[in-house]
């Protein structure tokens, strides 16, 4: 018998638990939202919502390649860039960008992904709904755990990179809704 070491991942079994619960009742025929980040366009801190402006918003990412991982939504529901009017693309961009500065100054990182994967064979998680991902990244931060076991290990809680977010973004774009 082999040993199998184990790396505790508790914050993930709501997430396994709400995702099963949803397809059996999508299954079921029940009134399921189909759209996680079209839920999360009305919700407020509670749900790592840091800021939105008239066109989208700003969140941290529940399954975060690195800490500080952000996406910016746009509230529109579309897969591809070219779907939104240019107000929203401009809103788009310009939450980007202060992402972007945001984490440049809490994180001091060597780099910045910005990416948008628009479709399933573009890698995109949730392929429906267009968004951007922002976060740092440092000169070899690739582990082996992640090349060898699949496994990331985030040095920060999702709160401890929501508060430090929250604070230093700018106050007229906060979430201010609980």
């Amino acid at each position: 018998m082999s040993h199998v070491d184990q790396l505790w991942a508790g914050w993930r079994h709501d997430y396994v638990v709400k995702a099963a619960d949803e397809s059996r009742e999508r299954r079921a025929g029940l009134d399921v939202p189909e759209c996680i980040l079209c839920e999360l366009e009305t919700k407020g801190q509670d749900h790592f919502v840091v800021a939105r402006n008239l066109n989208c918003f700003v969140v941290m990412n529940l399954y975060p390649y690195a800490s500080g991982h952000l996406m910016v939504v746009p509230n529109e529901h579309h897969q591809n860039l070219e779907d939104f009017n240019v107000d929203v693309r401009n809103s788009i961009m310009d939450m980007t960008n202060t992402a972007s500065k945001v984490l440049r100054e809490i994180y001091k990182p060597d780099g910045i992904n910005i990416g948008i994967n628009m479709g399933e064979a573009a890698g995109a998680g949730i392929p429906g709904h267009l968004h951007v991902h922002v976060l740092p990244r440092w000169n070899a931060d690739t582990n082996f755990l992640t090349a060898v076991a699949n496994t990331r290990v985030m040095p920060e809680t999702l709160e401890s990179s929501f508060g430090k977010i929250y604070e230093l973004w700018p106050q007229e774009e906060k979430n201010e809704q609980q």
